[in-house]
C-alpha cells in the first residue's frame, strides 16, 4: 500500500510547494540547477560501483557495455538495445523538473488551466496503457505519466489557497477517514482482472490517500 500511494504524496507536496511562476529561461535555470545537475552528479558517483558491479557478475567488461549506462543516463535511464539503466531511483529528479517546466508553461498560456486538465487526462491514459502494454518499460517514463496529476493538484490547491487552516480535530478526523477509506479500496482493487477498474480505483485510492496525509 505504502509503495502504491507514497509517490503521489511526494509529488503532490512538491506541487504545493512550486515557487512562483518564472519565465521559461528563469524556469530552466532555476530547475536545470535544482534537479538535472543533481541527477547528473548522483549518476555519475554511482557509475564506478555499476562498473565493478557489471565486472564481476559477468567476468569481464567491454566499451559498448561501459557506454550503454552513460547513454541510458542522458536518456533519462532508458533501457533498450543500446543503453540500460544507470541509477533508476533518480527517476524523479528529471520528471519533477518536467513537471515543474511543464506547469510553467501552462500557467503563462491564455488557456493554460484548460491544456493542464487535458494533460492529466493523457497522462492518466497512458500510464493505464503502458501498465497494460508494457510498450514503454521506462522507469522516468511510467514515474511521470502515473504521478503529473497530483503535481497538479498540488499546484492547483496552492493556486486556491487550500489547507492553509488548521482545525486539528475536523483535520484528524477527514485525514483518518480518507485513509482507512484508501486503505479498503485499495485490498478491494488489487487484482488486475478488470482492469479498467483497477486502474480507474488505483487514481480513486491515491488522490484519497495523498488528501489524507
Amino acid at each position: 500500500y505504502l509503495a502504491s500511494v507514497i509517490l503521489s504524496s511526494f509529488f503532490f507536496v512538491s506541487g504545493y510547494l512550486k515557487k512562483p511562476i518564472l519565465s521559461q529561461k528563469e524556469s530552466l535555470k532555476k530547475y536545470g540547477y535544482a534537479l538535472l545537475i543533481p541527477y547528473l552528479l548522483y549518476n555519475i558517483i554511482y557509475y564506478p560501483y555499476w562498473l565493478a558491479k557489471f565486472y564481476i557478475e559477468h567476468g569481464g567488461i567491454s566499451l559498448a557495455d561501459c557506454l550503454k549506462p552513460v547513454i541510458g543516463t542522458l536518456l533519462l535511464q532508458l533501457n533498450s538495445d543500446f543503453s540500460c539503466e544507470l541509477n533508476g531511483v533518480t527517476w524523479f529528479l528529471p520528471a519533477l523538473f518536467l513537471m515543474h517546466w511543464i506547469t510553467d508553461m501552462c500557467h503563462r498560456q491564455k488557456n493554460g488551466k484548460a491544456i493542464m486538465l487535458v494533460l492529466t487526462i493523457v497522462s492518466i491514459t497512458l500510464y493505464g496503457a503502458n501498465k497494460y502494454y508494457h510498450f514503454a518499460p521506462y522507469i522516468t517514463f511510467h514515474g511521470f505519466v502515473r504521478c503529473l496529476c497530483f503535481f497538479f493538484m498540488g499546484y492547483s490547491f496552492r493556486q486556491k489557497n487550500k489547507m492553509t487552516e488548521i482545525c486539528t480535530r475536523k483535520d484528524l478526523l477527514i485525514g483518518l477517514t480518507t485513509l482507512a477509506t484508501s486503505i479498503a479500496i485499495f485490498f478491494w482493487h488489487i487484482h488486475e482482472e478488470r482492469f479498467v477498474l483497477h486502474i480507474a480505483l488505483f487514481y480513486v485510492v491515491n488522490l484519497l490517500s495523498v488528501y489524507g496525509i
